[in-house]
């Protein structure tokens, strides 16, 4: 839960990027078509659309991009676990024809000792969920350094 709320924000800010740009336009039948007003909306309109569209969009990919460099870098230092998927269930992030799908773990690291739990998130093809199912075990990289912080390889063999 507290996952899902760390993410509204972002959200919140990519919405505002986008729709302050109306802040411009949405004057200018009050102001009637005056110099000042027509300027406005010639000059700093397009201006305020395209940082507002651009704000927006760095507001949603930059988050995404850290994400996924976290997960190609854990991928490639990390040290092997194998996890049982508990529960699994998709996140606001579409991809095309791709979800993102948070899953609770049951992981079995040698290192560790007992499973412990903790939650991983990848996107995979929506015809690939039948395969990622309660029971499936993932093979995974784990964070030497923290534990909960785990990577999703693919399915075990």
């Amino acid at each position: 839960m507290a996952d899902a709320a760390r993410f509204r924000p972002r959200t919140g800010l990519a919405m505002f990027c986008f729709l302050s740009p109306l802040l411009v336009i949405l004057p200018l039948p009050v102001l009637g078509p005056t110099r000042q007003s027509l300027w406005l909306l010639a000059v700093a309109g397009p201006l305020l659309i395209l940082v507002g569209v651009s704000s927006g969009l760095a507001a949603i990919l930059i988050p995404m991009a850290k994400k996924a460099s976290h997960n190609q870098n854990l991928l490639a230092v990390g040290r092997p676990a194998t996890g049982v998927i508990e529960d699994m269930k998709t996140t606001s992030t579409r991809v095309r024809e791709r979800l993102e799908v948070r899953f609770s773990l049951s992981v079995h690291a040698e290192a560790r000792g007992a499973p412990y739990p903790a939650q991983a998130d990848r996107i995979i093809s929506i015809l690939e969920i039948p395969r990622y199912q309660p029971g499936a075990v993932l093979a995974l990289k784990v964070n030497p350094d923290d534990p909960s912080d785990v990577a999703i390889e693919g399915l075990a063999s």
